[in-house]
């Protein structure tokens, strides 16, 4: 069969859809309509004829894109002809595209290729479609995306759990339970039993398996790097601390840790546990400098440790008179020592009884032990270095004695027993 070589003349071409990334998004299919006029040499051309289409990526050279069309037979009346073509949807993908024809006589010889290649332009219809490949304004968007068909990179709202890698920045606060966040992180939790155990509906739950589960910083003087606030008036607590060894340690230039009660039961910092606080330097309640382990300062007048068990209670501090050690209870001041043992108790009532606990005068000291004669067995030892008396008594009384000693008949011991070494006993 004799091959003869023709001519192609480029006519129209008519895109219906301008295809994009997102294959399942489509409006008409990917077949197109091509019209197109054949010259035999410089004549119409008439009969049946193949032609061979495919697409590259420059109107010379190039890289070929996708696969080719291939129909057979067209048929050619008076140089015109029309086909359809198809190179589904991944040819057509925004950047230009130029088309290139073979042709032949219909079931023989080989293909000639016509030149030059053909530039693929929109279809009046398909100019809209084209901008798909640039900014498309949202009014113009409609429908249903399927979830399968959005990158993974984007966050749904049904996807539980949400997990968001890198870094990740928002400019807008960010509510968690709520509608209407006040601050950069804005977390609320309405419902649940409530209470003070670990896991018992926190807002916000922090876990470091290597570090630091939150860490709070603030650069503004005076403010805090973490702040918890109770608002409830029966037991709202700020700040509730939970630790296998320690339940808050607290780092600052100026305080660690800054605990204010402002309402309900007004305790600033509550603690239980055995020990239930441990510092490992001085401490200091009302002074920002203790010199000693614990240091209790208010700066001016009188201040006061208070020390209580429901029913007992009593006052250690300081005032304009000195020292003081008070028992505000109706209840005895007891000084032990040795093992626990009471050695001194004052009485409520004002007796004072130095080796017993009834004593029966303002000073009763009482020896429970020893024997003989002399100081090894006295309960009390009054002894002069210089001119003046060991121990001197005197009554205003009438019938009063100053110093009355008692021995009992029948033993070898004195009532009063004096010694002097170089004068009266």
């Amino acid at each position: 069969m004799k091959t003869k070589k023709v001519n192609l003349a480029l006519l129209s071409i008519a895109l219906p859809l301008i295809f994009v990334s997102v294959h399942s998004v489509r409006a008409q299919g990917t077949t197109f309509t091509y019209q197109g006029r054949l010259l035999d040499a410089s004549s119409p051309a008439s009969g049946n004829y193949d032609l061979r289409f495919t697409v590259w990526d420059s109107a010379v050279g190039g890289l070929q894109v996708g696969g080719a069309v291939v129909v057979a037979p067209v048929a050619v009346n008076s140089g015109l002809f029309t086909v359809p073509l198809d190179f589904g949807d991944t040819v057509f993908t925004c950047p230009a595209r130029w088309l290139q024809i073979e042709s032949r006589v219909f079931g023989g010889g080989s293909y000639s290729t016509i030149t030059p290649r053909q530039k693929i332009t929109a279809a009046p219809y398909a100019i809209t479609a084209g901008s798909l490949c640039g900014t498309l304004p949202a009014v113009q968007l409609s429908g249903t995306v399927a979830d399968g068909n959005l990158s993974a990179n984007v966050a749904l709202l049904n996807r539980n759990p949400q997990t968001f890698t890198g870094q990740n920045n928002f400019t807008a606060n960010v509510g968690i339970g709520l509608t209407s966040p006040l601050t950069p992180l804005h977390a609320r939790e309405g419902t649940g039993a409530g209470g003070l155990g670990i896991y018992n509906t926190p807002v916000i739950f922090s876990e470091s398996q290597h570090g630091n589960g939150i860490i709070g910083m603030s650069a503004a003087n005076g403010l805090c790097g973490v702040l918890g606030l109770g608002t409830s008036l029966n037991g709202g607590v700020g700040v509730c601390a939970y630790g296998g060894s320690y339940g808050i340690t607290a780092q600052g230039a100026d305080y660690g840790g800054s605990f204010t009660a402002t309402g309900g039961s007004g305790i600033g910092v509550y603690a239980s546990g055995s020990p239930a606080i441990y510092a490992s330097g001085n401490v200091g309640i009302g002074t920002g400098i203790p010199d000693r382990s614990l240091t209790i300062a208010n700066g001016s007048g009188a201040n006061f440790m208070n020390i209580k068990d429901g029913t007992h209670e009593i006052l250690m501090g300081v005032d304009a008179g000195g020292g003081i050690i008070s028992v505000i209870s109706a209840h005895d001041l007891i000084l032990r020592a040795g093992g626990n043992s009471e050695k001194m108790r004052i009485q409520a009532g004002g007796n004072v009884g130095i080796g017993t606990a009834t004593p029966t005068a303002q000073l009763d000291a009482v020896q429970g032990t020893g024997s003989g004669v002399g100081p090894d067995s006295a309960a009390i030892i009054g002894d002069a270095q210089t001119d003046s008396d060991g121990i001197w008594g005197a009554s205003g009384a009438g019938g009063g004695n100053g110093v009355v000693g008692v021995c009992n008949n029948g033993t070898s011991a004195y009532g009063v027993w004096g010694r002097s070494t170089s004068g009266r006993g």
